[in-house]
């Protein structure tokens, strides 16, 4: 039974005392510290406490003060203070919480990719651009031709823009299968850098994704608001240092 009182917020010496006043009775100090086998100064802090929540009333007998538990009922008083003060605060809090989101996903195939192209679309807010460093190979681009139509179809529906930014190595290769996608709002510049990376990187708002093709389709989707927000610094800087070729 201590375990319990404990779990409505009393401490141990309180719960004590509590329950050997609610076993005993009214009675002095002398008794509630026999009866608890605490030291005296602990009893009487814990009785004053118990006394702060109403749950023990106090008077005075023989010129000694006299301690009378109240109605256990009263427990169900202080749960609901308790209740009533987190509902207070609840919304403050709630506010000032933010729940850690990072999350790894791990996309194979072109069902799998189609899926990814789906969630890129659904999490870019209206209005944004889709960031895109590298790309992955005449291979993927004609595996996937048909899922990245249905892509651009979504992001025109939510005039989401895209930015590429293309090695030098891949431009050509780029043009011949993308430059039907180029646009206003869908813009390329070359990067002057003749070694590309395997892999095309995406930066979302609040993730990152790496595409690749060897050995398989896959995308990799690394959900991370801190990490999307320093490679956005990073596509900017490369974005800066490109020439325009949209």
């Amino acid at each position: 039974m201590i375990e319990q009182l404990e779990k409505v917020g009393l401490s141990r010496v309180e719960a004590k005392v509590y329950l050997a006043l609610v076993e005993i009775g009214p009675s002095f100090a002398g008794a509630i510290i026999s009866k608890t086998k605490q030291h005296r100064q602990q009893v009487y802090e814990a009785l004053d406490k118990l006394r702060a929540r109403h749950l023990v009333l106090v008077s005075k007998s023989r010129g000694k003060q006299y301690f009378q538990p109240v109605d256990p009922q009263e427990l169900l008083a202080l749960i609901r203070e308790q209740e009533d003060a987190l509902d207070e605060i609840l919304p403050l809090l709630q506010e000032k919480f933010k729940a850690p989101n990072e999350e790894v996903i791990v996309y194979h195939d072109v069902d799998g990719y189609q899926r990814a192209l789906e969630n890129r679309v659904r999490v870019t807010p209206a209005g944004e651009s889709v960031c895109v460093i590298g790309g992955t190979g005449r291979e993927f681009y004609e595996l996937t031709k048909n899922v990245f139509e249905k892509y651009i179809g979504g992001l025109e529906k939510k005039k989401i823009g895209i930015k590429w930014v293309i090695y030098k190595s891949q431009w050509r290769e780029f043009q011949e299968h993308f430059a039907q996608y180029l646009g206003r709002n869908r813009q390329a510049r070359v990067l002057n850098q003749s070694q590309a990376l395997p892999v095309a990187t995406i930066v979302l708002q609040d993730r990152i994704q790496i595409s690749l093709f060897y050995p398989r389709p896959t995308l990799i989707e690394i959900v991370n608001e801190s990490l999307a927000k320093e490679y956005q610094k990073y596509f900017e800087m490369l974005w800066r240092q490109t020439a325009n070729n949209g």
